[in-house]
């Protein structure tokens, strides 16, 4: 028999043999911040551990697991396995029941926090072109510039009347693109701080114009308590405005800093999308100039991480004991949802686009806080500073859903934006939570 036929005894003992070659068993490690990793350890240092995954290969810095998997793996034998096993499994079983048991119920208890836009009457449907100018006028000196932009405006004949040149060389997807990135700049623009104080106090008078290119132009007078009056052109057709080139400011001032960027650019049409799409963090910076900083707390945490919302102007540099949240049906109307790691205490930001004056800001967050929970109590409220910025503190108690629950808020406007922090606990808990309630509006910084 040759010595490579398959049955040869030499083969048959390769064969079987195999079946006692070690293949390294998967192996589970958790981290600090509860996600959890199974998979085969490929090389296993004082420092890392590199597993391989379904999907690819991690490499896990020691100092991210939990204390007990911290150093190397001892060598265990077949009874000791078992043992390390069942800590795994203890662990796991931990973070599942405070995933699927204690976050939820405590997350319905945010419901008390409402988007404080539904308590505004709704803007009223189009009119006359002389009501529609003047409700727009009328809405950006409320603070709602940017939704009655939404409402009252059709972005595509705002780019033509105001860039005809430039439109003329694009296609119409083009075209239609540009004009949702106009529509973003205009509304930043009509969210910096000081365009509402512009028309503090201001009365609007309205007369028709001659018509022209198809539409109505109807000049908008504006009186302002002090000083000469002034007076704006807004163009309506078929109840929505069209033009705004002499629009209230800030209109003009923005179309007339395209139109220089444009000629900087050649004039050349295939530049005006692009063009359109880097003013809107540029305009966003400017309403943001404000600046808030940290206030309500000398405490200091070393372990802190960031978390900013896309398309907002602001970041939360929080404790390390805070987390996403992975249960956000409830609450989805809000920028960010965080809860503690033990799910003993959760989090929200949101912030409006409109501002609320800050005179009617507590009664109006209290009324709709009270559509939620009936019972609501305050427990203490207080006007503050956070860096030279007006807020009001209120510490609330209320049931939701048969839960008692304890509130920090501030609430404030900023940058354009009404802003609710909210931080809550069950009422059982609040003694030992409070000191991390109290810190989470700290970690808010407004900035681009």
């Amino acid at each position: 028999m040759s010595f490579f036929q398959p049955g040869h005894p030499w083969v048959l003992a390769c064969v079987l043999g195999l079946g006692t070659v070690a293949v390294a068993q998967p192996r589970t490690f958790v981290l600090q911040n509860g996600a959890v990793f199974q998979g085969r350890v490929l090389q296993e240092t004082d420092e890392f551990v590199d597993l391989e995954l379904q999907k690819g290969r991690i490499r896990i810095a020691r100092k991210w697991l939990i204390e007990s998997q911290s150093t190397l793996a001892p060598k265990v034998t077949a009874g000791e396995k078992e043992t390390g096993e069942s800590t795994i499994s203890k662990i796991l079983s931990r973070t599942e029941a405070r995933k699927t048991n204690t976050l939820p119920g405590l997350l319905r208890l945010g419901r008390l926090v409402r988007p404080l836009q539904a308590t505004l009457p709704p803007l009223p449907s189009a009119g006359s072109p002389e009501e529609v100018a003047l409700e727009f006028c009328r809405a950006i000196q409320a603070g709602r510039g940017a939704e009655a932009l939404d409402v009252l405006a059709d972005p595509e004949s705002l780019l033509v009347c105001a860039l005809p040149v430039y439109v003329k060389g694009v296609t119409s997807y083009t075209r239609k693109m540009a004009a949702r990135q106009l529509q973003r700049v205009l509304s930043s623009s009509l969210t910096m701080p000081k365009v509402a104080e512009a028309y503090a106090g201001a009365k609007f008078t309205a007369q028709r114009l001659i018509s022209v290119n198809g539409y109505e132009r109807v000049e908008v007078t504006v009186h302002p308590p002090s000083g000469e009056p002034t007076a704006v052109v807004v163009g309506v057709a078929d109840g929505l405005i069209v033009d705004l080139t002499f629009g209230p400011p800030p209109m003009p001032s923005v179309f007339a800093q395209i139109v220089v960027k444009m000629k900087a650019a050649g004039s050349r049409p295939q530049f005006l999308l692009p063009l359109l799409e880097s003013l809107v963090p540029d305009v966003q910076r400017s309403a943001g100039a404000l600046g808030l900083g940290e206030a309500g707390s000398d405490h200091k945490d070393e372990r802190v991480w960031s978390m900013r919302p896309s398309d907002k102007s602001y970041v939360m540099s929080l404790p390390w004991v805070w987390e996403p949240a992975t249960e956000t049906e409830e609450l989805s109307f809000v920028d960010l949802l965080l809860t503690t790691e033990k799910g003993t205490s959760a989090a929200l930001v949101s912030s409006e686009l409109f501002v609320l004056p800050f005179a009617e800001l507590k009664s109006a967050f209290l009324a709709s806080a009270r559509t939620q929970a009936p019972d609501l109590e305050v427990m203490a409220e207080e006007e503050i500073k956070l860096d030279g910025l007006t807020a009001w503190r209120l510490r609330l108690r209320g049931t939701i859903e048969d839960q008692s629950g304890v509130y920090e808020v501030v609430l404030f406007a900023a940058a354009g934006r009404t802003f609710q922090l909210a931080a809550w606990t069950r009422s059982t808990d609040f003694d030992r939570e409070e000191p991390t309630l109290n810190r989470f509006a700290a970690s808010f910084k407004l900035g681009p």
